[in-house]
Parts: structure tokens; sequence; C-alpha cells
């Protein structure tokens, strides 16, 4: 279960910890979808690499936007706006702050990316030229959310992988 004041902790093997700041995930629970005319939600992830085991830490995240189009299926990120908000963030924290990913919310209490989730994931990680080889994306049910690592090493395939899952009340 979460605590609203710890970090949100999965460990993602090679000594790696994702560590997603609970202000960030209290901002993601905010737009689940709990009633039937609720729209998906979502936005970009943005954080640090951490230099003592190269871990993730996801400190901020935007919301829906102006321009962004949503229905209770669907959710079409504008990048615009949402690159502004990276923009102005990276620039605060004098170039410490990366892209490390995108989040969303699924009607389902226990998310499972479609097909075309995976299909643009798989976009967004090989038109991505982020300094690090994978890029994280979540999917915020009503009572659980889930965190999947997109990546690949030099002359394989793009793999997606399960990191781990979050229960909610």
């Amino acid at each position: 279960m979460i605590n609203h004041l710890d970090p949100v902790i999965l460990d993602m093997g090679n000594k790696q910890k994702l560590k997603i700041d609970s202000a960030a995930v209290a901002l993601m629970l905010h737009f689940r979808q709990m009633e039937s005319e609720t729209p998906e939600s979502g936005g970009i992830m943005m954080g640090r690499i951490l230099e003592e085991n190269s871990s993730p830490m996801i400190d901020e995240i935007t919301v829906p936007m102006e321009g962004d189009i949503q229905s209770r299926t669907r959710f079409l990120r504008q990048a615009e706006h949402h690159q502004q908000i990276f923009t102005l963030k990276w620039e605060e924290n004098e170039g410490r702050l990366f892209y490390l990913g995108e989040w969303h919310t699924h009607p389902e209490r226990v998310p499972t990316p479609s097909s075309t989730d995976t299909k643009n994931w798989r976009k967004i990680f090989l038109s991505s030229n982020q300094s690090i080889d994978y890029l994280l994306f979540v999917i915020v049910g009503t009572e659980c959310l889930k965190v999947w690592k997109v990546g690949k090493k030099p002359r394989e395939k793009v793999k997606i992988t399960l990191v781990g899952k979050i229960l909610f009340k």
C-alpha cells in the first residue's frame, strides 16, 4: 500500500531501484477514473538519475493540458505544452532533470497496456534521444498502478518489461 509521505520504490533489477516522489504519485492518483464519465488522463514524467546506482527518480509529472485529447478510453498528449513545462523545469534544474517517460490512466482496476499503448511506447522510445537506454511508462488503474520499462540493448529488439505494481485504496 502507498504511504503518501514516502517515495514509492520498485526494484528494477541490476541493483537499480525506481523511486517515484510521493507528490507525483498523489497527483497521478488524483486523475484515477473512479466515475464512469471520467476521461483518461496523462502526461510526462521528469526526474533524475541517481549517481550511486544509476537508479531513476521520478520527481515531477505533467497533467492533462489544453490541446490534449481525452475520452473515456483514450488520452493523446499534445507535445507543445508538456514540452514547455519540461524545458522550464530543465532550466530550473540546470540541465539535471531528464524526461523519464509517460503516464496515463485506464478505467480498470488493474491496468493492462493495450496494443495501442505498447505500439506508442516503442515509438516514443525509438524516437527519444535520452542519455539512458530505457524509458518508463506508468498506467494508473482504479486500484493499483503498474510501471513498465521499455528499452533495448545494441543489436536487440525493443523490450517491454513489467517493473512492478503498487496497490492503493
